[in-house]
């Protein structure tokens, strides 16, 4: 029985997790255009960002799975799947940061008076409206946006968890035993 390499073969790895967070950032940014348009058409960007919010796990796990598959089976483990998980939502973060900083730059600033007139016509607490605008004005949209890449990052640890052990359970058995 062959034992297990406790230093796994991880070459490639932070390669394709960069590959595959460009192409999971460039979904995120074309969901993210959606927050751009609920102004306009709140309800229409309301569900199609709704929808592609929903997908991003699945995507994950497809882009993990297209991973894993061009491993051998031997060199994928519930670590290896991990890791390429929570790298794969740290670049997409990355890549998002620049359509959040715009988003935070200009756009909320124009609409916060209107989010506001909105809150307050459905009764939220005045001191909570305050509080909101306060933290809106004290808080740049630099740190904003790189907030964001610590919160995306911290989700992608936690839903990266589920991914990685259903891909090593249903790892694909190998062909190659070693018969000596």
């Amino acid at each position: 029985m062959q034992q297990p390499n406790l230093l796994e073969d991880r070459s490639g790895l932070y390669h394709h997790a960069a590959k595959s967070g460009l192409v999971f950032g460039l979904f995120w940014i074309i969901k993210y255009l959606c927050v751009f348009g609920i102004f306009r058409m709140p309800l229409f960007m309301g569900l199609i960002y709704m929808g592609l919010t929903i997908y991003v796990p699945f995507m994950a796990y497809s882009l993990t799975k297209k991973y894993r598959d061009s491993l051998s089976s031997e060199r994928f483990s519930f670590s290896h799947g991990w890791l390429f998980g929570i790298l794969l939502y740290f670049f997409a973060s990355i890549l998002v940061t620049i359509p959040h900083f715009i988003f935070y730059s200009y756009i909320l600033p124009a609409n916060l008076p209107q989010i506001l007139d909105q809150m307050r016509s459905v009764g939220f607490d005045k001191t909570l409206l305050r509080a909101i605008e306060t933290s809106m004005n004290e808080i740049s949209p630099i740190k904003r946006a790189l907030g964001d890449i610590s919160n995306n990052t911290i989700w992608g640890i936690v839903f990266s968890l589920p991914v990685a052990i259903l891909l090593k359970r249903n790892a694909p058995i190998s062909n190659n035993t070693n018969q000596q």
